[in-house]
């Protein structure tokens, strides 16, 4: 085999193994929404710990957001003024309700998947994705894509908004 044969079948092997676009991140999650300023707050007892922090104004979210993944795989909804559109009215008004002039959250953990409200962490692409699932409209889902860093540092969020029939 000659070298420029060779030369050409390396060339080929290394830009099939080049990491994710952002238009294949965009295909897979949906369109780019709006970006949040993440920190990574380190790894305890083996779990990735992180916060991120937005100021959306969306037609399905709007206000003061802060997203925080906790120990014991729990995540926070927190934020000031907050107005979501999901159409599931359970939640949208108790977002509303609990954030309406001051900061608030709401802890929850994923106990079973296909409900009205999933959220999954995704530790090895950095993914986390929220879905509602109102009765008498399409899915939502937002994708929250963090990029790499160290602990302390901030990074960018970049979040994806997708309807699934």
């Amino acid at each position: 085999m000659n070298k420029s044969c060779l030369l050409l079948c390396f060339l080929l092997f290394l830009s099939s193994c080049a990491a994710d676009t952002p238009q294949d991140i965009q295909s897979d999650h949906g369109d780019q929404y709006f970006t949040m300023d993440c920190v990574w707050r380190g790894y305890n007892d083996g779990q990735t710990l992180w916060w991120c922090e937005g100021h959306p104004e969306t037609e399905l979210l709007t206000g003061d957001l802060l997203l925080e993944l906790l120990e014991d795989n729990k995540l926070a909804f927190c934020g000031e003024n907050i107005t979501l559109n999901t159409g599931h009215d359970l939640h949208d008004s108790l977002i509303a309700l609990l954030t309406n002039g001051q900061f608030n959250c709401i802890t929850s953990v994923e106990r079973e998947l296909g409900n009205e409200f999933d959220w999954i962490w995704e530790k090895e692409n950095r993914t986390l994705k929220l879905i509602w699932r109102p009765d008498d409209a399409s899915y939502k889902k937002i994708t929250l894509v963090i990029d790499p860093g160290t602990p302390a540092a901030t990074v960018n969020g970049t979040v994806y908004y997708t309807e699934l029939e």
